[in-house]
């Protein structure tokens, strides 16, 4: 799930409200919704990416800031990696401004929106590089970029067969939050939230759904369950067979020296 991406921006709290409600939402109403769509995505095919590679906004001398712009590309295909067209994505950003904040697939599996850059006194910093619970330093900038949808969890379909069962795994996914803490240290996003004394909010930023399994109305890690069609497991098929699935990248603000 992890990308390093370069880029020299990020995106502001105003712009942070962004859903797309329907009647097939697997949660009902709340703070955040999503819709069904017309086929399953599947979280190993749903990803995002950045068009350009490498934005510079911030100097890793100076700290002088340049106004940049990068488009956020995301692809969402099926189980079995057959483009969706029609898929209705939700992007959302801890930095910087959208030009939407949802765009649908089109018949490539594919839809964009663009970013630019916002007051780069709020600019989030690269906890990758300082450690954002104990130091103060500045200089070093990354905004996070979060995209969602509705679909099912990905499983490791050893005797492809086309469904979940006794002898295979899934990725049990956690509700979806603006991860800095763990950046470049691990392949999977960890959720902490301890918080930045720069900024005085938590690290981590949780997209909180009502109606999450076992919602707290704080960070929701997953319920144990296989959420998808096409199970057989004898004891991990869950009752719900469609979840939020998402994904999370990250634009580097700072140029390299």
């Amino acid at each position: 799930m992890k990308k390093i991406l370069f880029i020299t921006t990020l995106i502001t709290a105003s712009l942070l409200q962004s859903a797309c409600e329907g009647d097939g939402n697997a949660f009902g109403t709340g703070s955040e919704t999503t819709t069904a769509d017309k086929a399953t995505v599947s979280a190993r095919n749903f990803y995002v990416l950045f068009n350009p590679f490498q934005v510079n906004a911030f100097d890793p001398t100076t700290g002088s800031f340049t106004a940049s712009t990068t488009e956020i590309v995301v692809t969402a295909g099926d189980r079995k990696g057959i483009l969706i067209s029609g898929v209705t994505v939700n992007v959302r950003t801890n930095w910087g401004f959208l030009s939407a904040s949802s765009c649908v697939t089109d018949s490539n599996g594919q839809c964009s929106v663009t970013w630019s850059t916002a007051d780069s006194s709020l600019a989030p910093r690269d906890c990758s590089i300082v450690d954002c619970a104990t130091t103060t330093a500045t200089l070093s900038r990354r905004a996070t970029v979060v995209v969602y949808t509705t679909g099912e969890e990905a499983f490791n379909d050893n005797n492809d067969n086309g469904s979940f069962d006794d002898t295979e795994t899934f990725t049990d996914l956690e509700e979806p939050f603006f991860e800095r803490s763990s950046v470049g240290s691990t392949s999977t996003p960890i959720y902490t939230s301890t918080l930045d004394p720069v900024l005085g909010e938590p690290i981590d930023k949780i997209i909180n759904f009502t109606g999450w399994a076992g919602d707290t109305l704080n960070h929701d890690g997953g319920d144990g369950e296989y959420n998808g069609a096409s199970c057989t497991h004898g004891t991990l098929c869950s009752s719900q067979t469609s979840t939020i699935i998402w994904d999370v990248s990250y634009i580097d603000l700072t140029e390299e020296p």
